[in-house]
């Protein structure tokens, strides 16, 4: 659970500019998608979070229009 928190903390500062990105590589991180994926499997882990509930958060953008998604968010729809 402590690691969780860490992660997460992390992931805060990355997004607040607080964490540069080489600072999250010399954690052993090549980009925050890695973060938030250790931050994910952590959650499964712990049983914060079941597969099913990942895998809904994974494709959720399927069952949105196209009309209310951004250029980035309809690029991943196109992967989904």
């Amino acid at each position: 659970m402590k690691e969780l928190s860490e992660q997460q903390s992390l992931l805060e500062q990355v997004e607040s500019g607080d964490l540069e990105m080489g600072q999250l590589e010399s954690l052993g991180f090549r980009s925050t998608d890695d973060l938030c994926k250790k931050i994910k499997q952590l959650k499964i882990k712990l049983n914060l979070i079941s597969k099913e509930q990942l895998e809904q958060e994974k494709y959720s953008l399927l069952a949105t229009s196209d009309e209310t998604l951004t250029e980035e968010q309809l690029k991943q729809k196109k992967f989904q």
